[in-house]
């Protein structure tokens, strides 16, 4: 789906009718499924990508929110040693999906060029006949 195209304006606007018609509390669902349509529009195999990230980005704010709430009770407690091992752990989970999300994009992006060297190093063709399809905007979706 073209961004200067009739398609695109019909969507975008379809899309902003719907996120503001609803509660802001349930508007990130409107987003969600926004996005997933708009990268449906590239190809179903794309999806697979937005899948990958949306998951460990959700399980990681999902840990981080337990972790916060682990350290209110530790702080009301006096826990302090506790604290400090939350705050380790959820710099860990945080480091954990950046490189999980960012792996995805390394290889979306180098895949192809790596492929190719690897080719180019034993004189064959093989390895850079597989061919992947980069999905619309991934850079843009990741930072």
């Amino acid at each position: 789906m073209s961004f200067v195209s009739l398609e695109f304006l019909i969507f975008i606007i379809i899309s902003l009718v719907a996120y503001y018609l609803l509660p802001k509390k349930t508007q990130w669902i409107v987003l969600l499924v926004v996005s997933y349509l708009f990268f449906l529009s590239g190809g179903v195999r794309t999806i697979y990508y937005l899948l990958f990230t949306t998951t460990v980005t959700y399980f990681v704010a999902r840990y981080l929110s337990y972790c916060n709430e682990l350290n209110e009770i530790a702080k009301e407690k006096g826990y302090k040693l506790l604290s400090r091992k939350l705050k380790i752990e959820k710099r860990q989970i945080v480091s954990l999906g950046i490189v999980a999300n960012f792996a995805v994009l390394f290889f979306l992006k180098y895949y192809q060029y790596i492929l190719g060297s690897i080719d180019e190093i034993m004189n064959s063709d093989k390895l850079s006949s597989v061919k992947i399809i980069l999905p619309i905007g991934i850079s843009f979706y990741m930072f």
